[in-house]
């Protein structure tokens, strides 16, 4: 009887039938590494059962190659468009600013992208194909909140906003996220700690300030898209994204700064993230060159190596070849035709197009792993234990190279000062001071025994919200409140101005007392006496 019951129990615990959900993640293919991130997401969902379908509008055809075993994907081609030239002027701008060009190119980004937007959403077929699958959830990225819109078009009852990198402004505001920016760096090319100086927290404010602006601005030249497009009562971006059951944060707590969220705040950083697998012949030899070991270097996917003024170049090549007993292995693009060349002069540096990146980091002759500070290449890094030296290129990559440092596994250079000696001081550091290597090995212990893997918290979570389909019971009050009532003002202003009027009654009072006594005393001092 007693074996009978407990075959019973492990049948249902095995067999148990199982809700399977239809989910949209929604992913513009606006940089490869947004598309890794998302791709994971959507990968991780279909695992866990659910007929998953990873949306990729084409803004950028070379970021949208990323395969997909187990989600379906719709890839749509979003035709001629400005993309390409965003994508161009970025390229330019990470080396050599102007100020001119970057206010021209920022008054661009809106128009174009809006114009993406709307082939998007005027695309019949796309739409009708989307809205037969009757999705039950919809996960979209916070890029341009075109995605907020095609959702709402598309009827899907429970929404997941998804942030590629660490909260952002807008993010935070539209939410009703706390944002104290006396310590929390704002995410939009803000080089900053946590620990800001005074004229730090003013620089922080203006950047934060200008960001959401800017972000706002876009979302209403969007949301005047819409309108015009399927009727005026259409719903503000900003109030369709705000609205969200749930904030997914592809950030990693350990690694981002301390900050206060929400409870509908949920992170999952971290999410596909893998073991290190052995290197084939040509680089396991290559990672066996240095005596002392192997340093990695990478600017990621979007910049790109051939745009490199040459001067700089010629500056990183020198500050390697201060480091014989270490082999640099350098990530180029196809084109970068120049670095091929200087690495011809330098015996300790190999160029490469191409590299298995993570199964690099994993090797136990990886000493030091230049970025650009992309959160993917951090996150990889962080994981294989590996310090790092981050140079910020544009966005949240500042943000990201200074946690690091606040953190003790990495050191943060500025693309201004990228010098032969800023580089040598930079490697010198981290390569004699055990303490980066220490630190690095403790964050990489942290991330894989910490509780609660990512992958579960997207399958619960998800699974969680398809089933009760909106969470009011987590919504802030505060995100509706005027900025007078949130911060109260209506309250603190009158009652420091009653304390003034009391202050400036007493002060009043005091001196007419004073006054007073002065007089008499006065009197009685110099009274004339009669003759």
């Amino acid at each position: 009887m007693v074996l009978r019951s407990t075959l019973l129990v492990i049948c249902w615990l095995f067999f148990q039938p199982t809700s399977s959900y239809r989910i949209l993640v929604y992913s513009p293919t606006v940089s490869k590494s947004h598309v890794i991130s998302n791709t994971r997401i959507a990968e991780t969902l279909a695992k866990a059962g659910h007929d998953v379908v990873l949306y990729l509008p084409e803004y950028d055809k070379e970021s949208g190659n990323i395969g997909s075993t187990l989600a379906k994907q719709i890839k749509l081609d979003v035709g001629e468009n400005k993309f390409a030239d965003l994508l161009k002027f970025n390229e330019e701008y990470v080396f050599s600013p102007s100020a001119f060009g970057t206010i021209k190119h920022f008054l661009q980004i809106p128009v174009t992208l809006t114009a993406i937007c709307e082939s998007i959403a005027l695309n019949t077929k796309a739409m009708d194909e989307l809205r037969s699958y009757k999705f039950d959830v919809a996960i979209f990225e916070q890029l341009d909140l075109c995605g907020a819109g095609i959702v709402h078009l598309l009827g899907i009852p429970s929404r997941i906003w998804l942030s590629s990198q660490s909260m952002m402004e807008q993010m935070s505001f539209f939410v009703g996220v706390p944002e104290p920016l006396s310590y929390v760096p704002a995410s939009a090319e803000a080089d900053l700690s946590d620990r800001m100086t005074y004229s730090q927290r003013c620089q922080n404010i203006l950047i934060a300030s200008i960001s959401l602006a800017f972000h706002y601005y876009m979302a209403t030249t969007t949301t005047n898209m819409f309108r015009r497009n399927f009727g005026a009562d259409f719903p503000h971006l900003d109030k369709i994204a705000g609205d969200s059951a749930l904030i997914f944060v592809n950030s990693e707590e350990f690694l981002d700064f301390p900050r206060p969220i929400l409870h509908k705040t949920v992170y999952v950083g971290g999410l596909g993230l893998k073991e290190s697998k052995p290197l084939d012949e040509k680089y396991e030899k290559l990672m066996n060159i240095g005596r002392k070991g192997t340093v990695l270097v990478s600017l990621g996917s979007i910049v790109k190596t051939s745009g490199m003024p040459m001067p700089l170049k010629e500056q990183l090549f020198a500050a390697f070849t201060h480091f014989p007993d270490y082999y640099f292995l350098f990530k180029i693009d196809k084109a970068d035709s120049v670095s091929k060349e200087l690495a011809k002069g330098a015996k300790n540096v190999q160029v490469v197009e191409w590299m298995p990146q993570v199964d690099l980091l994993g090797h136990k002759n990886m000493k030091v792993f230049i970025t650009h500070g992309g959160l993917n290449g951090v996150m990889e890094a962080a994981y294989a234990g590996v310090p790092m030296i981050t140079v910020g290129m544009f966005a949240d990559q500042y943000r990201n190279g200074r946690a690091a440092e606040r953190n003790g596994y990495g050191y943060s250079l500025s693309k201004k000062n990228l010098t032969t000696e800023s580089v040598s001081t930079a490697l010198n550091t981290v390569l004699d001071n055990e303490s980066y290597k220490k630190n690095a090995l403790r964050i990489s212990r942290i991330m894989r025994t910490k509780p609660f893997r990512a992958e579960d918290r997207v399958v619960e979570w998800t699974q969680f919200l398809a089933e009760f389909k909106q969470l009011p019971e987590l919504e802030v009050v505060g995100r509706d409140m005027g900025f007078i009532q949130y911060f109260c003002l209506d309250i603190f202003v009158p009652l420091l101005i009653i304390l003034i009027l009391i202050a400036f009654v007493q002060i009043k009072i005091s001196l007419a007392l004073i006054h007073c006594i002065y007089r008499r005393y006065s009197r009685a001092v110099f009274k004339v006496k009669p003759e």
